[in-house]
């Protein structure tokens, strides 16, 4: 049984309301959103893209219950939940992959919601997530300081697994991620020299 909250209403039939009652709904609606953000219920959230998150700005501004910092903070992530950390932190420690690729979209670049979408995002098979970079860099040092650290953050995981056949499967997804690396062809090539010197990297090569 689905326990998420819901859309918002379009329009005012969409709920027999009047327009005063329509933005009452959303604004109330938008507020449950929050709260549910705020506490971690993941579960009670389900998926959220990018016009969902958009829609709860909306009606929590509209509803003047933010300032314009705070309302940032929401667009990006970085508000802070009832455990005294971000809510990007907890999606990335809970790993829930449709809202780390949301906030991508929304051009948060924190590296490691790359690294939890590459590595447990079933949607990403035939195209990596590392191809939307390039909406969020202007240039090639732009592009490699990115790789560098979504790169970073990929060893540290490797070199922290101790399990032989854990890191196997790591090293695969990693592989299948790269063979589908896209850029500019102004860039040159990019090679991954160019970006660091990886453990996990050494091992690629021993990779089917």
């Amino acid at each position: 049984m689905s326990l998420d909250l819901g859309g918002f209403a379009q329009y005012p039939s969409d709920i027999e309301a009047t327009e005063e009652e329509f933005y009452a709904f959303n604004f109330c609606l938008a507020e449950e959103y929050f709260s549910s953000m705020y506490a971690e219920d993941f579960e009670l959230i389900g998926e959220m893209d990018t016009s969902l998150i958009r829609n709860i700005i909306h009606y929590l501004n509209y509803g003047g219950t933010f300032n314009d910092e705070e309302i940032k903070k929401i667009e990006t992530g970085l508000f802070l939940t009832y455990k005294n950390r971000t809510f990007v932190d907890a999606i990335v420690e809970n790993k829930i992959t449709s809202l780390a690729d949301t906030y991508i979209s929304l051009g948060n670049n924190d590296p490691r919601l790359y690294v939890i979408v590459m590595l447990y995002d079933e949607y990403y098979t035939g195209v990596t997530i590392l191809n939307n970079i390039n909406y969020h860099v202007k240039n090639k040092d732009e592009y490699v300081l990115m790789l560098c650290k979504i790169f970073n953050e990929i060893d540290k995981l490797y070199n922290n697994i101790k399990d032989k056949e854990e890191k196997i499967i790591l090293l695969k997804k990693i592989k299948n991620n790269l063979k589908l690396i896209r850029y500019p062809q102004e860039y040159g090539k990019v090679k991954i020299s160019d970006i660091g010197n990886y453990n996990f990297f050494k091992e690629l090569k021993y990779i089917i």
